[in-house]
């Protein structure tokens, strides 16, 4: 398992109330890429990020009932 040095950013996931938007803010700020991968019939993608071809984090869509309850991106 390659560790991370310290000050490296390490691997991070974020359940996203807006996918999309919150994927466009993390490309233009760390300079990130990313790759879908589909979570089945009706249960949208699991984000992977990338730099320089390397995975450092992921995202999915915020499941509705914890968007219903007002509970941010976390």
């Amino acid at each position: 398992m390659e560790r991370t040095r310290r000050g490296e950013f390490a691997w991070t996931d974020l359940s996203a109330a807006d996918l999309d938007a919150q994927t466009n803010f993390y490309e233009g700020l760390f300079g990130w890429s990313h790759t879908d991968m589909p979570l089945g019939p009706g249960g949208g993608v699991y984000r992977t990020f990338k730099l320089n071809g390397r995975a450092v984090g992921g995202a999915s869509p915020m499941q509705p009932q914890v968007a219903e309850q007002g509970i941010p991106s976390s």
